[in-house]
């Protein structure tokens, strides 16, 4: 059953995120994908633990749709109707709310990645792994700067999940963008 609805996710999220590129280029949806995969993977390593196992299809769920109440239309019932409360719950804590200025949005959002669970701070991880990877150089240099920065700023704020072998991956990734940069 859970596999049918993630197949049904995929799709909708297909759908929602048409026509969205990545700064790179390469189409949005793929992004989405490749976290998903990451935090599948994680699943099959045991690093949810307990968590995972009870929250398989929610943690996938939420990998497929973390950007889209941030980055779409969707809204958070429109989230709860495609999967369930848990998956909109984390999927909310995973969204800047981008009604309010662009600098206050920012600290309160780092400030929820700070204190937030386990789980959304690991899907969060995924996202900027999955970020920071897809950085081919063909975006603007001032954009990867910037870019590196915010990162660094998230990767500060998930103390929960800085014994993954992908927390310390994403730093290795910034600092291998950095020197390619000649910084």
């Amino acid at each position: 059953m859970d596999n049918a609805v993630l197949i049904e996710l995929r799709d909708y999220v297909h759908q929602i995120h048409r026509g969205q590129t990545r700064r790179g280029g390469e189409p949005y949806f793929n992004h989405l994908i490749e976290v998903e995969e990451l935090c599948r993977q994680l699943l099959e390593q045991n690093e949810f633990g307990l968590q995972g196992e009870n929250n398989r299809f929610d943690i996938l769920a939420t990998a497929l749709l973390h950007d889209s109440i941030e980055d779409t239309a969707t809204d958070y019932e429109d989230v709860l109707r495609v999967a369930n409360r848990q998956v909109a719950d984390w999927v909310g804590l995973l969204s800047e709310d981008k009604r309010k200025p662009k600098k206050i949005r920012r600290l309160e959002y780092l400030d929820v990645l700070g204190s937030t669970c386990f789980v959304v701070q690991t899907i969060k991880l995924a996202d900027v792994y999955s970020n920071l990877s897809g950085v081919n150089f063909s975006e603007e240099r001032d954009w990867i700067l910037e870019y590196l920065e915010r990162s660094k700023q998230v990767l500060e704020k998930l103390q929960l999940v800085r014994h993954l072998n992908l927390f310390t991956q994403s730093q290795e990734t910034i600092s291998k963008i950095k020197s390619q940069l000649s910084l």
